[in-house]
């Protein structure tokens, strides 16, 4: 089974590293011939050097790194459509990727939001499946579940082979009891255990954080006794030790 991460910040990348490393080294899901690629998006500062430390350190099997794609001229439904009904011109021109580098090559699509980008790719790759993975705590909300749009929604069903956003197969938070609907799609991501932790610190301890800064990870704590409601949600953040 062949996997496509998709993330433009870095706390998506943390996620999605952690969900492919489990499949990769832990057998998470039970997959049988996993492969994980990535298609980063150059969007932030450092994503550049990340790429590159990626693919150095061949954490995953391939890593692209597309380009954000400003369109003028004409409405931005309309630019998305466009986008859509002529994916390789979003995503193979623009991104600067190969057509047989991404063409009906992935069974799973993994992301943590909805776009374009994601709307062509899966065109691309009719029969693949759709996975979402959490953004930080706007995912535990219901509403991020849903396109801003009903237009887009509905156009992008009638272009993309009856397919809606909602067909996605499930949502992968890191704490799923704190989600505030009702939704048998959540699953759990699993955790980094010490040793893998102490080899992405390892991977990344020459990346330029700047004067006097480190590589610091750390976990989220979350009470038992918490009731997530719209009022009353929150994550604590213990003491936590940095791996040197």
């Amino acid at each position: 089974m062949r996997y496509l991460y998709y993330c433009n910040s870095t706390y998506q990348l943390l996620n999605a590293i952690n969900l492919h490393y489990n499949r990769l080294f832990n057998n998470y899901e039970d997959i049988n011939n996993y492969e994980g690629d990535l298609l980063l998006l150059n969007v932030f500062n450092g994503a550049e050097e990340i790429y590159e430390i990626l693919i150095k350190n061949n954490i995953f099997s391939k890593v692209f790194l597309g380009n954000r794609v400003y369109r003028q001229g004409r409405f931005h439904t309309i630019n998305n459509i466009y986008d859509i009904v002529f994916p390789e011109n979003l995503i193979c021109k623009e991104n600067v990727i190969k057509k047989e580098d991404i063409y009906n090559r992935y069974n799973y699509i993994v992301t943590p939001k909805f776009s374009t980008i994601i709307a062509a790719v899966w065109r691309m790759n009719k029969y693949a499946k759709l996975q979402l993975f959490e953004d930080g705590i706007g995912a535990y909300h219901t509403t991020q579940l849903e396109p801003n749009s009903k237009t887009y929604k509905m156009l992008y069903k009638l272009f993309n082979f009856g397919r809606t956003f909602n067909d996605f197969e499930c949502l992968y938070l890191n704490e799923p009891s704190l989600y505030l609907g009702k939704n048998i799609k959540i699953r759990k991501i699993p955790k980094l255990c010490d040793e893998m932790l102490k080899d992405l610190s390892k991977i990344f301890s020459n990346f330029n954080f700047g004067v006097d800064k480190r590589l610091i990870w750390f976990d989220q704590y979350i009470e038992d006794n918490i009731k997530a409601t719209p009022k009353n949600f929150f994550i604590k953040i213990p003491p936590f030790d940095v791996l040197k």
